[in-house]
């Protein structure tokens, strides 16, 4: 089995209400067969609400080459990263 592979990444702007800073917020994502994020988790919060849904948004915005399994394409779960800040 292949992983899905990020093809369109959507990259959330740090809020500028928030200064200057990094942070990240670690998801678990599941990509459908056709490359799209149909399910998402938080499991690492960024430990602000704004940034959380900034960077959920921005998941749900990114396309994927979706997983195979023997040449098919199949839905699978990811760990997928929204980096804020200087880090990205």
């Amino acid at each position: 089995q292949t992983p899905p592979i990020p093809v369109k990444i959507v990259m959330p702007g740090y809020p500028k209400s928030m200064g200057k800073g990094r942070s990240r917020v670690l998801f678990l994502i599941l990509v459908d067969e056709t490359g799209n994020v149909v399910q998402d988790q938080v499991i690492e919060s960024s430990s602000y609400a704004a940034l959380d849904s900034l960077a959920a948004d921005a998941v749900r915005q990114s396309r994927f080459i979706p997983a195979k399994l023997k040449g098919k394409s199949i839905k699978a779960w990811t760990r997928y990263e929204v980096k804020f800040g200087q880090d990205r």
